[in-house]
């Protein structure tokens, strides 16, 4: 097992968004989320969006725009979530646009109900 490997295993998923999305790839995915999260708000009007939607969107546009990469693009449903806080870090104007919600993390057998809390500092 390479060392990308086994951080995967030890890291927290939003460590592993956090990293993913400071590489190339996952830049220009932030790209592509935050411009699309923009205009829904601002030219559409809507008040609140799930980021489900803004990442199915941005999977939609990569794959339209037939991103070249090194391997073929994928977007983990599991940054999405750290995607949207992210956004909302780096553009203001996105701040409580993205609905939020608790989400369940697992101790041993049982399932514990847990709030993402959100960075308060800009990275």
């Amino acid at each position: 097992m390479n060392n990308d490997q086994y951080d995967l295993f030890e890291r927290t998923l939003q460590e592993q968004a956090e990293k993913w999305i400071h590489t190339i790839d996952g830049g220009m995915a932030m790209s592509y989320f935050i411009k699309e999260a923009l205009y829904w708000k601002k030219r559409k009007g809507w008040k609140v969006c799930g980021a489900k939607f803004i990442g199915e969107r941005v999977r939609w546009l990569m794959t339209k725009k037939k991103v070249q990469t090194d391997e073929p693009y994928r977007l983990n449903n599991n940054h999405i979530t750290y995607m949207a806080y992210y956004a909302e870090r780096k553009c203001p104007e996105l701040k409580g646009f993205f609905r939020h919600r608790e989400q369940q993390k697992k101790k041993g057998n049982m399932a514990v109900v847990v709030r993402i809390k959100q960075k308060e500092s800009v990275a």
